[in-house]
């Protein structure tokens, strides 16, 4: 309940016995007037504990007031204002997929702009923020693509060397078109374009085909 006495009696029991409070969360109250908020802030509250305990630091939770995103600047901005100790905001890099509370997150480069907002810096854009945020994911999965690739050609390499040491043919027809088969099924449930799948394998089969014929010609010319 937003109720003074009540939180500040609970401070002083604590005190009283001799334990250390290092500091208090504010994450809002609910009461029974209409709100846009989850929990109503109610500072003033906030504001009479600092008075009554300057020694003990208070922490606002703007997520946990907010319990939607769209409000978790204005809180937070509106903590600071209120000269808030420190701010908890709960962060997560695809928030519609967070197992919990997934309304009241924001993304990390949403968090970086409120963060230099609250600071007073020169800031981009929340815009270019979330560009940049969106570019370095592409960069990193592309990384990870291009590994992926190199360890595939590698096996591909020491394929070519067990067919050339069993005189087996390079191209096994029967393989390939279950292979294609298998991985379209694979696209499809993840919703990729059957097409683009498509002319991706063949490049990569290509590419192996390539390699496979190098090792095997490489064979020939040391055995001539």
């Amino acid at each position: 309940m937003p109720d003074v006495r009540l939180w500040a009696g609970a401070v002083d029991r604590l005190l009283n016995k001799g334990l250390n409070v290092e500091a208090l969360i504010h994450r809002g109250f609910v009461t029974y007037a209409e709100s846009k908020f989850r929990n109503e802030p109610l500072w003033v509250l906030m504001a009479e504990m600092r008075t009554r305990f300057p020694d003990i630091k208070i922490i606002a939770d703007p997520s946990h007031m907010a319990g939607n995103s769209f409000y978790v600047a204005g809180l937070a901005a509106q903590a600071r204002e209120m000269e808030a100790d420190g701010l908890m905001i709960e962060v997560h890099s695809d928030p519609p997929t967070a197992l919990s509370d997934a309304n009241q997150q924001i993304t990390p480069a949403e968090f970086t702009f409120l963060i230099d907002s609250l600071c007073g810096k020169e800031t981009k854009s929340l815009f270019d923020a979330s560009l940049e945020a969106l570019r370095r994911e592409i960069d990193e999965a592309d990384e990870r693509l291009i590994r992926i690739l190199a360890q595939r050609l590698d096996i591909v390499k020491r394929m070519g060397v067990v067919k050339r040491d069993a005189g087996m043919t390079i191209m096994q027809g029967g393989r390939w078109k279950s292979l294609v088969e298998d991985r379209l099924k694979r696209a499809e449930s993840l919703g990729l374009n059957d097409e683009f799948i498509r002319e991706l394998l063949q490049v990569i089969h290509d590419e192996s085909l390539r390699i496979q014929m190098e090792i095997i010609n490489r064979e020939n010319e040391s055995g001539s």
